[in-house]
């Protein structure tokens, strides 16, 4: 977010949680200038892992849902000016692997 938005934020919250003295869960809100909002969470403790990265914004908003392994399927849905449209991306098909051994010459 900082790339994105080119500042450092402030943080106005942060909240942890702890199974057996090891970081399971943290959250935090921080708040770039200009009044722009981020929430960032992760969890270790979920049943199933979730990627999902959310933009909000004046018009509209921007989900895209499995952006770490695209490769595996994603879902990119997009609200514009209050109308939503999803644009699945599901996985390429398998390719042979390279079996091609990499040696030091």
């Amino acid at each position: 977010m900082r790339t994105l938005i080119g500042a450092e934020p402030e943080i106005a919250s942060a909240h942890g949680e702890f199974e057996d003295g090891a970081d399971g869960a943290m959250r935090a809100e921080l708040v770039f200038p200009g009044g722009v909002s981020v929430t960032i969470a992760c969890s270790m403790t979920v049943e199933k892992p979730v990627a999902r990265l959310r933009l909000d914004g004046a018009r509209g908003r921007l989900e895209i849902m499995n952006f770490i392994a695209p490769q595996v399927g994603c879902r990119f849905t997009t609200t514009i000016d209050g109308e939503t449209t999803a644009h699945p991306r599901k996985a390429p098909p398998p390719t042979p692997r390279n079996s091609t051994i990499c040696t030091r010459s």
